[in-house]
């Protein structure tokens, strides 16, 4: 099965993302995500994706110098923990893998609404820099079905 991600930032009527999300919550899930995005990314041509996972949130950068992965570089991390959306997963309280996606995409819309209404102070410097004005820029979606997935993975 290809590679599709949980969540698409993307302005409507366009086929281009501004962001994509992969959200993995179970550590074996983990060993090819950032390769798998890099490679997305790339083939999307889509600028900036994070990598969600229970220990940490990964931002990506395409610096577009390149058509290979060595283009796409992480910019910078921050703990999960750090996130009081998603506390409970870094704690390991909460283990389902559709509510963690769920989790992080209100995250992410919490994070624009903030934006909007003037209340981004306080946002780690990495977000802010790389993950706000991709969030400005389209809609905040799932990447696909979240119940098929969580059956398949």
């Amino acid at each position: 099965m290809s590679f599709q991600p949980d969540i698409v930032v993307a302005s409507p009527g366009q086929s281009s993302a501004h962001l994509v999300v992969e959200v993995r919550l179970r550590a074996e899930d983990n060993r090819n995500a950032s390769a798998a995005l890099k490679h997305y990314m790339l083939r999307m041509r889509s600028p900036t994706g994070i990598l969600v996972t229970r220990d940490r949130v990964s931002i990506f950068r395409d610096s577009f110098q390149s058509d290979s992965e060595q283009s796409v570089q992480e910019v910078g991390a921050i703990p999960t923990s750090r996130i009081p959306e998603l506390q409970s997963f870094a704690m390991g309280l909460s283990t389902d893998p559709v509510a963690f996606e769920d989790a992080v995409q209100s995250w992410l819309v919490q994070l624009r609404n903030r934006m909007v209404h003037g209340f981004a102070t306080g946002v780690d410097p990495i977000l802010g820099e790389h993950v706000m004005p991709a969030l400005a820029m389209g809609e905040i979606r799932a990447g696909g079905p979240r119940s098929v997935r969580s059956a398949a993975g």
